[in-house]
């Protein structure tokens, strides 16, 4: 029997073997070792700021609760029931002495990168001065500070005609008074009312002293049997790896992240953000995830709708800088060509993928839809023209979907069903792209044809240039060009060797022609006059 006495010590009298029993000595290895302690309200207020709750990893958005259901649980503590509920911590110390273990055993140098990150993690909450992480129990932890701790101008009263509180208090006179703590703050209770609330009234904890992380979060699944997770939400919690952070990062509407608001508002733009997706089980972190993969997974098809994912959310999975710079690229130049855009016509999240598979197209010279295009340099977005490549883009993606969407017969008619709807068209590229992630071949030809086919325009444009090609103007460039030119600017204008090439403001270099059209970076370039724009000189 286990005997639970109020300061909070468990004692689990040592079993006893009857002298017949000649089995061999044991001990059980258990992989989590609990704790059970009792904690009174003033020891939570003093001890709350060393509870990390993290609201990205381990635990479900910190969401506010509704006035009843606070007002509900603030009653139960008011009322004796304050030990119906257990709060589950763990310490953040032996979860780093078993990740320090790890690294140690490890031999792969990615997975003890991996590892190295996870330490990093904890060792940067040790430092902020966290001792434990809250595994079930935040929401209610919350409440319990905001309402117990509030200071004037943040008290929000208990609705009124609630259960009456089995609180009284002693008059002048001698005589026992009901008092009532609906209408005043905490701060402003008698002090031998708040002395008992502080004090008498005791809470469950239980406190992971020992475990593997993994176990950690099993245990937290276990702990919000009563509100079902998503499979999504589930594999969240079952990670600490590196991917889960990068992904919560891209999401987190933290200002010490430093998330601009357009690319936090970027998931509300499309339609399909319900089932798996939706905002409130983690959608957006699903859609990025998915997009993340298809960078990890070398841009090849997959079939699974979330379990391909484990792969990449493994703890000692090593994500590296390169894949994660670029999916910040392509969220980015999404995100800010989208954010004067309430909501984009009939685009969906796969509308959205495919603009990914185009930047991804675009930045990799490895991306499978580059075969046989050996020439084809990479590119990038310009900044500040990001609106200008997403409208050009969602142009040609809607011409890509409404080719041959249906199947026409020898004379170029619809075919019909029985009941007359046209037949769709399985080849065409509308249709491929009802496959999420699973048939990528006819989009990745479709999307690279039509960006090769417009590059040099887009370029022209200011749209997009070549990565790593940038050109120098010093000033003996100009003097190099202007007497190839004969001193004779692109218009006809005469150079002046001291206004126009070595004066304050001269004379630009650009090309006549744009660079997509050069040999080389150093071709196809001339001196044009200094009040004409290079842009509209190449138009």
């Amino acid at each position: 029997m286990t005997i639970l006495n109020y300061e909070g010590t468990v004692t689990v009298p040592k079993a006893q073997t009857q002298e017949t029993d000649t089995s061999p000595d044991c001990i059980a290895v258990t992989s989590v070792d609990l704790q059970a302690q009792k904690f009174t309200l003033a020891w939570i207020l003093m001890n709350k700021k060393k509870m990390y709750s993290d609201r990205r990893l381990l635990q479900r958005l910190l969401c506010i609760w509704p006035q009843d259901k606070r007002d509900s649980y603030l009653s139960d503590i008011l009322n004796g029931k304050s030990q119906k509920d257990l709060f589950i911590l763990a310490r953040i110390s032996p979860i780093l002495k078993e990740l320090y273990q790890r690294l140690e055993d490890e031999q792969d140098e990615n997975k003890k990168q991996a590892i190295q990150g996870n330490i990093d993690y904890f060792e940067a909450l040790q430092k902020a001065g966290y001792e434990y992480l809250v595994i079930d129990g935040q929401h209610r932890l919350d409440n319990l500070v905001k309402f117990f701790n509030a200071k004037p101008g943040e008290f929000v009263p208990l609705i009124s005609g609630g259960p009456q509180y089995r609180f009284k208090i002693k008059t002048a006179k001698g005589d026992y008074v009901p008092f009532d703590v609906c209408s005043s703050p905490f701060y402003e209770w008698p002090e031998s009312v708040k002395q008992i609330v502080l004090n008498k009234i005791p809470f469950l904890f239980s406190i992971v002293t020992e475990g593997d992380i993994k176990e950690l979060k099993l245990l937290f699944v276990g702990a919000n049997d009563g509100e079902p997770l998503s499979m999504f939400e589930k594999l969240i919690i079952e990670s600490y790896g590196e991917t889960v952070r990068f992904i919560m990062d891209l999401i987190d509407t933290d200002e010490k992240i430093g998330n601009p608001i357009w690319q936090l508002e970027y998931k509300d733009k499309f339609k399909g953000m319900s089932g798996h997706f939706k905002i409130d089980k983690r959608g957006d972190a699903l859609m990025y995830s998915e997009e993340l993969y298809y960078i990890c997974n070398d841009y090849k098809p997959v079939s699974s709708k979330i379990e391909f994912l484990r792969e990449i959310y493994a703890d000692d999975y090593f994500l590296s800088k390169t894949i994660q710079t670029r999916m910040k690229m392509s969220l980015a130049v999404r995100s800010l060509g989208c954010k004067d855009q309430s909501k984009i016509a009939d685009s969906t999240r796969v509308n959205s993928g495919n603009a990914h598979i185009m930047l991804c197209i675009m930045d990799d010279k490895s991306h499978p839809a580059r075969e046989g295009l050996t020439d084809l340099a990479r590119y990038e977005v310009v900044k500040g023209s990001e609106k200008s490549f997403m409208d050009w883009f969602w142009e040609y993606e809607a011409r890509r979907k409404a080719t041959n969407p249906f199947l026409k017969d020898a004379t170029g008619n619809f075919l019909l069903t029985h009941d007359g709807k046209k037949i769709k068209n399985p080849d065409s590229y509308l249709e491929h792209c009802r496959f999420s992630w699973e048939n990528l071949a006819k989009r990745h030809s479709e999307i690279a044809k039509d960006f090769v086919e417009h590059k040099d325009w887009l370029e022209g444009q200011g749209i997009i240039r070549k990565v790593g090609v940038s050109f120098s103007n010093p000033a003996k460039h100009r003097v190099e060009m202007a007497v190839q030119q004969g001193f004779l600017d692109e218009f006809g204008e005469e150079i002046s060797f001291f206004d126009d090439l070595s004066g304050e403001n001269p004379k630009e270099v650009g090309h006549i022609v744009p660079k997509s059209f050069s040999g080389t970076p150093e071709d196809g370039r001339k001196l044009i006059g200094k009040t004409r724009n290079i842009r509209e000189s190449n138009k």
